[in-house]
């Protein structure tokens, strides 16, 4: 800052002024990098403080443009110090061009993926490895990211492990009479050849009867066969109706359709049920057109039928009518 004093005497008074600057030492601001072959790079140490600057390229200026790789140094004096900063700058080659390869397919065994041998690159696989080169003995999709100071190259491929095809239709299928069904081989990057003549992955059937697919790929040949079933829907309802038993007697309720599966109210799942309890029983039958449900009230009477019409008795011809009988509680009637 700036200091000045006053010095007093019989004499008069006596004043001085001094300003005084602190200069910080030079300081090193070079960071090693990496440019492309063709590109130039900008290095600038100035400080305010300097007073001179002596590259190891002889430049005297406080910056300079470098596009070639190797080391350089800078003195940088001042009126403290004088200090060297150095860099060392590699020069990259712009990345070459590189491919995975296709799509794949392999039986078994280890596949090797190579990104190329690059100039100082940088190599990140989809799980992370950093290596040029990856391997692999599973299906996936596999890619890498190549990268220095000339640009950033990406490549991908997916890769299908098969073995030899595998059996998978089973041996029996059943669906709706009012609908189609799909028989899928599976076994992706095959060849098919269906017993309709087909030969594409999957088929649509319509009509029962059996079927077969061989199945083809580089690691072996397979064949196929399976028998479709055609099922209807039951008719609705489908329980008996409402019905009454004696007490101690029991009734056989049956859904009528013992080849679809049941679930009776109580759990049970037999396409019968036999009952000696009133209340109401409920089930669903089920088969490939869909489920369907239905309910019978089962009433138990404890005691037996009595009923009267009354003491024998005479009516006068065409001139009067009686009522005979007495209500009772009774499921039918029949005079």
């Amino acid at each position: 800052g700036q200091f000045n004093v006053s010095a007093f005497n019989a004499c008069g008074v006596f004043t001085d002024t001094i300003n005084i600057s602190v200069i910080l030492p030079p300081q090193a601001q070079l960071e090693d990098t990496t440019i492309c072959t063709g590109s130039t790079i900008n290095l600038d140490v100035s400080q305010s403080q300097a007073t001179s600057y002596l590259w190891s390229t002889g430049a005297t200026a406080s910056a300079i443009n470098i596009s070639t790789g190797g080391s350089y140094w800078v003195s940088i004096r001042n009126g403290c110090d004088t200090l060297i900063d150095s860099v060392n700058i590699i020069e990259d080659l712009p990345l070459q061009s590189f491919d995975l390869g296709n799509d794949t397919i392999f039986c078994a065994g280890n596949l090797t993926l190579d990104a190329g041998d690059q100039s100082n690159a940088s190599y990140l696989w989809q799980d992370g490895s950093t290596g040029r080169f990856f391997n692999t003995s599973g299906t996936g999709t596999y890619y890498v990211t190549v990268q220095n100071a000339c640009g950033i190259l990406r490549d991908t491929i997916n890769v299908l492990v098969t073995g030899p095809p595998q059996i998978i239709l089973g041996d029996f299928v059943q669906y709706c009479d009012n609908n189609s069904f799909t028989l899928n081989a599976q076994n992706p990057g095959s060849t098919y050849l269906w017993s309709t003549g087909a030969t594409s992955q999957s088929l649509i059937i319509t009509n029962p009867g059996q079927y077969w697919v061989t199945i083809t790929n580089p690691c072996g040949t397979a064949s196929d066969t399976i028998t479709a079933q055609v099922e209807s829907p039951p008719q609705v309802p489908f329980l008996q109706n409402d019905t009454v038993i004696c007490l101690g007697d029991t009734i056989e309720l049956n859904t009528g359709y013992s080849n679809m599966s049941s679930l009776w109210s109580d759990g049970s799942r037999d396409f019968r049920l036999e009952v000696d309890q009133a209340g109401a029983y409920s089930v669903i039958i089920s088969n490939s057109c869909g489920n369907y449900f239905d309910t019978v009230n089962v009433s138990v009477w404890s005691n037996p039928l009595t009923f009267f019409l009354g003491a024998d008795t005479s009516i006068c011809a065409n001139t009067n009518s009686i009522t005979i009988g007495t209500a009772v509680d009774a499921v039918s009637y029949q005079w």
